[in-house]
């Protein structure tokens, strides 16, 4: 029997791992109302919760849209594999629950190696899944240039503490 993963995050809580995880058939309800109702061992404050992979990229660089493209990739794919290299059972559930979802990208600009930087660190510190991209310097950039920081998959409201005031690339 198929079944998909619900999880329910406590709104009272900062760090990623306060997550309950529950699996039931794909043929039940999917209203958050009804899933409160049948589920009321969880908190009153608790939802269903959204993913989303957000990268941060370099807009000073000027890399072209062919560069820029594999940049991202490489933030999106290094998050992936380090959520199966890391144990982390929240990881796997929400990367999981991502792929079911059809994987939701955001990329975002930011405009120094800085900026980068403070993202990595903000984002690791809140528990999620991320990523610190350095070019290997083989075409448009020097070797050892920072381009992109991958965040996630995590829950929209936990990356979004992070990425929510930046604009678009």
């Amino acid at each position: 029997m198929k079944s998909r993963l619900i999880f329910f995050f406590s709104r009272s809580t900062e760090k990623a791992e306060c997550f309950s995880i529950m699996e039931i058939p794909l043929n039940f309800f999917c209203c958050e109302h009804q899933l409160r109702s049948v589920f009321s061992i969880f908190p009153k404050d608790a939802l269903v919760i959204r993913l989303k992979q957000v990268i941060a990229a370099r807009k000073d660089l000027n890399m072209g849209a062919g560069k820029l493209a594999v940049q991202v990739a490489h933030a999106s794919v290094s998050c992936v594999l380090l959520i199966f290299g890391s144990g982390n059972r929240s990881w796997e559930g929400w990367l999981k629950k991502w792929v079911e979802e059809g994987q939701k990208k955001i990329v975002v600009k930011v405009f120094s190696q800085k900026e980068l930087g403070e993202l990595y660190q903000e984002a690791t510190s809140l528990g999620l899944p991320t990523s610190f991209i350095n070019d290997a310097g083989l075409t448009q950039l020097e070797p050892g240039t920072a381009t992109t920081v991958g965040i996630g998959p995590g829950p929209d409201e936990l990356v979004d503490k992070i990425t929510g005031k930046l604009k678009l690339y």
